[in-house]
């Protein structure tokens, strides 16, 4: 089952607290984390003797913990949540680790945030925008092997073709000059929950499966990620091609 830690709540918190002057109350920030993380299984649990479950708990320990204040995240005064300068910080050295928490680029995140339910309290911190600055980054990630990739591309390509399992797209037959051999490559098991352990080829592959970029997206909408399986269950696409596969 699904469970969330106390642990990967504080980035996305930290994420919410950037966005906003004010800072939010605790209740907000359940409710924004809520519609942000998607929380399923023993998450849903209902506590003993309380009207709500374990995910409202452990946003509740944000605070009861001072999680977020012990290590100067944030401050807090009766129970409205402010970002400091180290959770900016924090929050900005670590940002790529939204992406394996949340589920999606952290590019989709504003937007994302904005459609939540009952008007996300989110202010814009500037009414300029400004892109194309160059700027240096050092951070923590999770490495993927381009070899496993190229022996995935192979292992799962028939005659020359390459299909997307959920809805058998095919780059090349859709973008004859440019997509011959591409496709994208999900772990079933999220790369996140990885250790580096080493593995041969052939049981690596095993947690690979080839999807179209939109299928890839859809897959990761929710966390954990959709199974393929299902996803083939709610699809409502036919493709066909004109002219002949290159």
């Amino acid at each position: 089952m699904t469970r969330i830690s106390e642990r990967e709540l504080v980035l996305p918190t930290l994420m919410l607290l950037a966005q906003v002057e004010d800072g939010l109350m605790t209740s907000e920030i359940g409710r924004l984390l809520r519609a942000l993380l998607q929380p399923s299984g023993e998450d849903l649990e209902i506590l003993a003797g309380r009207n709500d479950d374990k995910f409202s708990q452990k946003v509740r320990n944000l605070k009861s913990h001072n999680t977020l204040t012990r290590d100067g995240l944030a401050t807090e005064n009766q129970g409205r949540f402010r970002i400091t300068s180290v959770g900016r910080k924090t929050y900005e050295q670590h940002a790529f680790y939204l992406k394996e928490v949340v589920e999606f680029p952290l590019v989709d995140a504003a937007e994302v945030l904005t459609h939540m339910a009952d008007k996300a309290p989110l202010v814009m911190l500037d009414e300029t925008v400004r892109e194309g600055d160059l700027r240096w980054r050092a951070q923590e990630y999770r490495t993927r092997s381009r070899e496993l990739r190229t022996a995935a591309v192979e292992h799962y390509s028939s005659n020359g073709r390459i299909l997307c399992e959920a809805c058998t797209f095919e780059f090349a037959a859709a973008y004859p000059l440019v997509g011959k051999g591409y496709i994208q490559i999900h772990h079933l098991k999220p790369i996140s929950y990885m250790r580096g352990e080493p593995l041969k080829v052939d049981e690596a592959l095993k947690n690979l499966c080839p999807l179209c970029a939109n299928c890839h997206q859809m897959v990761h909408k929710r966390r954990p990620p959709l199974p393929v399986g299902g996803l083939k269950a709610i699809l409502r696409v036919a493709y066909q091609y004109k002219g002949d596969t290159p």
